[in-house]
């Protein structure tokens, strides 16, 4: 392995060109890649030749731009370019382990990480300073911790677009910032799938997602206080437990499969036309604190399969139904009251 350098002394600005590169020799197996100061010409990465995936850092000190025409896979991924109109266009598959957009400028809609086409995906997503839009088609997947930041003021010190279709994130998800206003995220109209093992979902109050999944989550999933998590029509939460310190938006019924609990903890709210929560799961409680709210109207639920403990003092609850497989019983907590229309022996 080598630490390769962009010199670009080559007559054009392509990867493949080897007096581009110190030595005059085309990054190999895993060398390392740097663009710095060294030379601040354009880049454009159309063939990779033998490159398997080092790391690869854009330094402050680099002005120019990056095009990537193929198919990239590497390890730690760094962009920071410092020059106002810096960006990285991504054309075609992307695919590294830790990725970080870090602009050393603080005008970050012109400057940062910009997908038009092709997969996304990496382990960790940091984004501190400058843009990164996943705007262009084709799935998105972070495996990790998705970590948000703003550290530059005045004015938007991050810019996040998300794609129109499926943003996968497996790991954690925070926003902070020295000021809520310093981080802008557009929702638009995708939707953020929360699946993997358990996390935390912390976004500031002022940043809206447009629809959120957890398909097929395991552990215990945690919704931060002041969080607004739209769930969408007669959604589904599967796996694992569903703890709330902030809001859920519902409209139809909220199906809950092969979860331990579902806890609307101190100051969180179910909120919208919800009128259903249906039980899948032997033994499952579902809790409401004292100082939760609820949609303005009777919540009906329904016990498919054995019931647990059911804890409502504040949200009104409607109608309780329970079906054959739940005939091992329910406890309703003390001061909790609900209708029973059927158990089904």
């Amino acid at each position: 392995m080598a630490a390769k350098i962009w010199t670009g002394l080559g007559a054009d600005n392509n990867w493949s060109t080897a007096l581009n590169w110190d030595l005059a020799a085309v990054p190999a197996t895993t060398d390392t890649i740097t663009f710095d100061v060294t030379s601040v010409k354009n880049c454009t990465i159309d063939a990779l030749g033998t490159w398997s995936g080092g790391t690869f850092t854009v330094g402050a000190a680099y002005t120019g731009s990056i095009t990537q025409n193929v198919a990239i896979t590497c390890a730690a991924f760094s962009f920071g370019a410092g020059g106002a109109a810096s960006v990285w266009t991504q054309n075609a598959n992307f695919t590294c382990t830790t990725f970080a957009v870090t602009t050393a400028v603080a005008s970050p809609i012109v400057t940062g990480f910009f997908r038009t086409a092709g997969t996304f995906q990496c382990s960790t997503f940091t984004l501190s300073a400058g843009k990164v839009s996943l705007l262009g088609a084709g799935s998105c997947l972070c495996t990790g911790a998705v970590t948000i930041s703003a550290t530059v003021a005045p004015g938007i010190s991050t810019h996040v677009v998300a794609p129109p279709g499926i943003w996968e994130c497996r790991g954690s998800w925070s926003q902070t910032g020295v000021a809520a206003d310093l981080i802008t995220f557009d929702a638009n109209g995708g939707t953020i799938q929360f699946s993997g093992g358990a996390k935390t979902i912390n976004v500031p109050s002022i940043q809206t997602f447009n629809l959120c999944t957890f398909p097929n989550a395991t552990g215990t999933q945690t919704v931060s206080a002041d969080n607004r998590i739209p769930l969408g029509t007669n959604p589904t939460i599967v796996g694992g437990a569903f703890s709330l310190s902030g809001d859920i938006e519902v409209d139809g019924t909220l199906t809950v499969d092969n979860a331990t609990a579902i806890t609307f903890g101190a100051g969180s709210s179910l909120t919208g036309t919800v009128d259903m929560i249906v039980i899948n799961e032997v033994g499952a409680d579902i809790t409401f604190n004292a100082t939760a709210t609820g949609p303005g109207h009777d919540v009906n639920i329904t016990l498919v399969l054995g019931g647990g403990i059911i804890t409502s003092t504040v949200v009104p609850l409607g109608t309780l139904t329970a079906g054959a497989a739940a005939s091992g019983g329910f406890t309703l907590a003390t001061g909790t009251t609900i209708k029973v229309a059927a158990v089904t022996q």
